[in-house]
């Protein structure tokens, strides 16, 4: 005889009340935010006039990854971070790259890699998930968190049955649990 008790049997029979979702998705709001993201480009120099002069060429119309090939020989691979979050970035580059329009160069900016232009190729608003997007991913983890919090409960419930001198198949029936039986075991 086999008994058994597991957190996915009793999740599928917990009922989630909508003031449950509700008050979860209110509770863990941050959760089911997306943060802002930029796909930025940067240039990275060893001193500042070389940047300022990176700089210059830029604001006289020339393109990022040309002035990043004649003088850093970088490739446009070479300079693309990709799309980024704020926190993704130097705090010294963040705020400045963060504050910035679609389409603009900044900088220079200081770090202790070197001095930085970053462009600012595009920007994806971050925002927060609809409520009936995420309510159901809010009621399989509500139903799994309850679910074990019931099963600990189960499992004393069994251990003092069974240290009462129920047998298994009673202890089991008790705390409904899942009995098998194993039959022609060798």
């Amino acid at each position: 005889i086999i008994g058994s008790l597991s957190a996915a049997a009793i999740a599928k029979d917990i009922i989630i009340s909508d003031t449950e979702i509700r008050n979860a998705f209110d509770d863990r709001l941050d959760e089911f935010r997306t943060p802002e993201t930029r796909n930025i480009r940067q240039m990275v120099f060893d001193d500042e006039t070389t940047a300022m002069t990176a700089l210059q060429k830029l604001d006289n119309g020339e393109d990022f990854a040309a002035v990043a090939s004649s003088i850093l020989n970088w490739s446009d691979d070479d300079t693309n971070l990709g799309a980024v979050t704020q926190t993704a970035l130097d705090s010294n580059l963040a705020a400045a790259a963060f504050a910035a329009d679609a389409d603009t160069v900044v900088g220079p900016l200081q770090t202790a890699f070197g001095f930085h232009l970053l462009s600012i190729d595009t920007i994806t608003a971050g925002g927060l998930a609809q409520f009936d997007d995420v309510r159901d991913e809010i009621v399989s983890t509500l139903r799994a968190e309850q679910a074990i919090d019931v099963l600990y409960d189960k499992v004393n419930r069994l251990e003092d049955a069974l240290g009462s001198g129920d047998t298994i198949k009673e202890a089991i029936n008790k705390v409904g649990g899942r009995l098998d039986i194993a039959t022609n075991i060798d």
